[in-house]
């Protein structure tokens, strides 16, 4: 008799750095409701742009499956301006061209900055870096609202092409090698963030000690380990990690 796949309620699938074969695998092992994507899917050490080209292929496939979610990763958002007024380590111009001529202006526009969900009553919010207190204003009476017009104007960012003057994306603070003084939305180091009240919170983009997932605040977990581990979510907002390298 076959054996019965695992059945996820939502897979949380961290920094990919082209390792997209690697997702693909957990994936066909399994079932599940939802995925998210929690940005990151271009560069690595010593890559070549027929490697992103690949990558490139498999996302404008993966963004348009139904119960997939693409957010955006700092190695990525450069990919989407074509090099224009924001630059990322890694990023090369070679590779930009390969990209693009794969991913159109439609395909980008797939891709969000955050994920909300609404699990067992609470609210998780999934980003690339985790968005820090530090962001919220004493006006700000509701994160979520600040959140979703925030999604808003970030869309029009997009369309518009309007990167260049954007210090929530441009800016980068010392401990990422930058001269600002705090880190812009998809920046945000694990040492930087403190967490939104009422806001629980899954994240990657810094590799975490040992490379295992951390629950560094309580239901705030950083989850880049280098994709050493994947992690899934149940009804309950109870989390597991998956060991698949």
């Amino acid at each position: 008799m076959e054996k019965m796949k695992p059945h996820y309620h939502i897979v949380i699938i961290p920094d990919i750095h082209l390792k997209h074969e690697s997702v693909g695998d957990f994936l066909s092992s399994c079932t599940y409701d939802k995925a998210i994507f929690l940005g990151d899917y271009f560069d690595d050490y010593g890559d070549e742009p027929w490697q992103n080209k690949i990558t490139a292929k498999w996302l404008k496939e993966s963004i348009y499956v139904n119960n997939h979610i693409h957010l955006i990763g700092n190695h990525d958002l450069p990919y989407m301006f074509n090099g224009k007024g924001y630059l990322c380590s890694g990023f090369d111009y070679d590779k930009n061209k390969v990209i693009n001529k794969v991913l159109r202006k439609y395909d980008w526009a797939q891709l969000k900055l955050f994920h909300i969900e609404q699990i067992n009553g609470e609210n998780w919010l999934f980003s690339h870096a985790g968005f820090t207190n530090s962001w919220i204003t004493e006006n700000t009476d509701n994160p979520i609202t600040m959140l979703i017009n925030e999604e808003e104007w970030f869309d029009h960012v997009l369309s518009k092409q309007l990167i260049v003057e954007n210090s929530l994306f441009r800016n980068v603070s010392p401990r990422s090698g930058g001269s600002h003084k705090r880190s812009g939305l998809l920046w945000c180091r694990t040492s930087e963030f403190t967490p939104i009240k009422e806001l629980n919170q899954v994240f990657g983009h810094t590799p975490t000690l040992d490379l295992i997932p951390v629950e560094i605040h309580p239901k705030n977990w950083a989850i880049d380990t280098h994709l050493n581990y994947i992690c899934t979510m149940n009804e309950q907002g109870v989390m597991t990690t998956h060991e698949i390298n």
